[in-house]
């Protein structure tokens, strides 16, 4: 999955009309789009105009050898103090020792993420797992 942003609101409605029934993704009112990358050529063949901002599934993959992620939609509501939210969300895995260095990748990680999306919060959770 790639993280894009198309140039205006125009080519923005285009693009996410054109995503709607092809490919699975997900979109910010930060104006940035999650796509998988198959979608990018799509995107470009059809003439809709869009800048790549990061591949954080292929960053994690390089860094860590392996990445998997859930390819439908989870929605969830929440509330925070007196506002109510709705979220569409992607739930990724990513297996590593429980090492410290990789405790703080995934703390900076998280905090990037949050001011990316202008979230209040992510999380992310682990578990020990035993490979049989």
């Amino acid at each position: 999955m790639i993280i894009i942003r198309f140039p205006d609101s125009e080519t923005e409605r285009r693009g996410l009309g054109f995503l709607a029934t092809r490919f699975p993704g997900k979109s910010w009112g930060t104006g940035e789009t999650l796509v998988p990358e198959a979608a990018l050529a799509h995107l470009a063949q059809q003439g809709i105009k869009f800048t790549v901002i990061g591949d954080a599934l292929v960053d994690l993959r390089r860094r860590f050898g392996a990445v998997s992620w859930e390819t439908q939609i989870i929605h969830g509501i929440w509330q925070h103090q007196e506002a109510e939210f709705r979220d569409e969300l992607v739930r990724v895995f990513v297996d590593v020792p429980d090492r410290p260095e990789n405790r703080r990748f995934f703390s900076d990680l998280k905090e990037q993420l949050k001011s990316r999306f202008r979230q209040h919060d992510i999380w992310m959770t682990t578990y020990a797992i035993e490979v049989i």
